[in-house]
């Protein structure tokens, strides 16, 4: 299994402003500080969830915070992993600056835990 950038992150602005705009939605940096990045399990090591594994170590590390990813469109196995995490996908799939390909957003909300009083 091999893993690029499978933590979270915080975003350029840059690059979360070419997402805002391209999939037509507001990613601001309170409310999702953290991108979660590539999540890539080798062809040999695929249908057994490790993305799910993955993706939930991501979620921990972000210690409740929000955190949006991005997919290809066509990458029905990690819609299902993110979905599976608590991600819900948002806004227009759009044309990627990488590759001829569109990209679809997903977010997590941050996790609001009750004061201890």
């Amino acid at each position: 299994m091999s893993v690029r950038r499978c933590c979270p992150e915080a975003t350029r602005d840059a690059y979360r402003k070419s997402v805002n705009r391209g999939a037509h939605v507001e990613l601001d940096k309170k409310t999702y500080p953290f991108e979660l990045g590539w999540v890539f399990v080798m062809p040999s090591a695929r249908g057994k969830k490790y993305s799910i594994d993955l993706t939930r170590a991501a979620i921990e590390a972000a210690a409740g915070k929000g955190i949006f990813a991005t997919s290809r469109v066509g990458n029905h196995a990690m819609h299902a992993a993110l979905k599976a995490c608590g991600f819900l996908a948002i806004g227009e799939a759009y044309s990627s600056s990488r590759g001829v390909y569109k990209l679809q957003v997903f977010v997590r909300p941050a996790i609001r835990t009750p004061d201890r009083n």
